[in-house]
């Protein structure tokens, strides 16, 4: 069996009593006629709800059901930014400026850990923030700062606030106030894992 923490449960395969794991760390399906097919003996398997199309999950060693429109859903959101023949998006306002508003469909569909940002400044004097704000609830999810000039990438692997439920997320960005504050902040593109 692959060594995995995360295994997705397929609905049973009723012809030979099965069930198929799917284990999405490794994205491949186990099959075959290993002990786990048969998690339906183990009493820590909830109660499948009757309501819509659902899997079964384990997360963090807890078996949940979960809306089956999760197998497939993609693990990352990635955007690029441009204003005009620029490669990336500045801003010359010491207050959160709102680069982009994306739709979040909560932790049931999409459960990030890592926020990367590649971005640069226009000058070496001052810092630079960027920010993963959830607009719908009111509450930073991540943020992140630089203040070299030179376009690198910068990641925070501790997202807060995550929202179960849909959300508005907003990527914004400021430089830093009063003397900290020379120069553009630039994002280039961000991912979202």
């Amino acid at each position: 069996m692959p060594n995995s923490d995360k295994f997705i449960r397929e609905p049973q395969n009723k012809e030979h009593n099965q069930v198929p794991i799917f284990d999405a760390t490794n994205d491949v399906w186990i099959t075959g006629n290993t002990p786990v097919h048969n998690i339906d003996d183990h009493i820590d398997v909830p109660t499948k709800p009757t309501n819509g199309n659902k899997i079964l999950e384990a997360r963090d060693g807890n078996l949940a059901w979960v809306s089956s429109i999760s197998v497939g859903t993609p693990r990352m959101m990635t955007f690029n930014f441009r204003n005009g023949d620029q490669g990336y998006h500045g801003s010359n306002s010491s207050n959160w400026n709102e680069i982009l508003t994306f739709y979040y469909p909560g932790m049931s569909l999409f459960y990030p850990t890592q926020f990367t940002i590649v971005a640069s400044r226009s000058s070496e004097h001052g810092t630079s923030y960027c920010r993963l704000y959830d607009l719908t609830n009111d509450n930073d999810v991540c943020s992140l700062y630089w203040s070299t000039c030179s376009k690198n990438f910068y990641t925070v692997s501790t997202l807060v606030n995550l929202p179960s439920e849909e959300a508005l997320f907003e990527i914004q960005i400021k430089k830093g106030d009063c003397a900290g504050g020379w120069g553009t902040t630039r994002i280039h593109s961000c991912v979202l894992i």
